[in-house]
């Protein structure tokens, strides 16, 4: 749900997750998982979007590394990868404005509800 909504908004460029139909290795993860798991990524083309919708999650803790049962969200180009130069990472293609969540087990609505939230703080930040 979390991946469909990213990919549907009109701030996101890109979203990174193997459950969605259209990503190039979807047909290999059908074969090899039962669901699409709970690390997505997306980008927006703007790192002051990326920043504000981060910031602005009431539900997600921002955080450097996953593996909890509760929703995570950050931007590693400032955090974990934070050390790593500006070129290694564009060579990598690791995008200054790259979000990543870890959705936990919080009940999706009320996670997308605080997305819809945070995105909608971003875009009218954008517009002013």
């Amino acid at each position: 749900a979390i991946a469909a909504f990213l990919s549907g908004h009109p701030l996101v460029k890109r979203v990174n997750y193997a459950g969605l139909r259209d990503h190039p290795g979807s047909e290999i993860h059908a074969g090899q998982a039962t669901s699409g798991g709970s690390i997505i990524s997306f980008e927006t083309g703007d790192v002051e979007v990326s920043r504000r919708i981060v910031e602005d999650t009431k539900l997600f803790k921002i955080t450097v590394s996953f593996g909890s049962v509760t929703s995570l969200i950050s931007m590693p180009c400032y955090m974990s990868h934070a050390s790593v130069p500006a070129e290694i990472r564009a060579e990598r293609g690791l995008a200054d404005d790259l979000v990543r969540i870890s959705a936990g087990i919080e009940n999706t609505g009320d996670l997308l509800r605080d997305l819809e939230a945070a995105f909608r703080g971003a875009a009218e930040a954008k517009s002013k």
